[in-house]
């Protein structure tokens, strides 16, 4: 007998019905959820800003957020390990005092320590690499 896992069914339903309703990954990939993403996140700002309690935009984010994932190629297992990774990693961090930021906006942790390793020649775009694209 199965052991219930909600986390895994709640998953595997979302993927029968968005590939069913959206296509397969393989015809749209994780930029699509993205996208969507940001008209919810819009959406959910606005009700915190006038007070309307709508959990539902909560929720269509974070479906967004599954689909975007599973999109790119991961799976549910590989999803739950990293969210926990992720948890500790957080932890892990020097993050600045609570008490003195903005409540209306992010607190970054501290990256000071962070050796960044960048070669910024990977990161050009031109007008002539989204021609190629398209």
């Amino acid at each position: 007998m199965k052991k219930f896992d909600f986390f895994e069914d709640f998953w595997e339903s979302c993927e029968e019905w968005s590939n069913k309703t959206f296509g397969p990954p393989s015809h749209r990939g994780p930029l699509g959820p993205l996208d969507h993403l940001e008209k919810e996140r819009r959406e959910a700002v606005h009700n915190v800003i006038t007070g309307k309690k709508d959990i539902k935009e909560f929720v269509d984010m974070y479906f967004l957020v599954l689909d975007a994932a599973r999109r790119d190629g991961h799976n549910v297992v590989e999803f739950e390990n990293a969210c926990w990774e992720k948890l500790e990693e957080n932890k892990n961090r020097i993050w600045p005092p609570w008490k003195f930021s903005d409540p209306n906006k992010a607190i970054e942790h501290d990256r000071s320590k962070e050796k960044i390793d960048l070669d910024l020649d990977d990161f050009k775009w031109n007008r002539k690499d989204q021609e190629e694209i398209e």
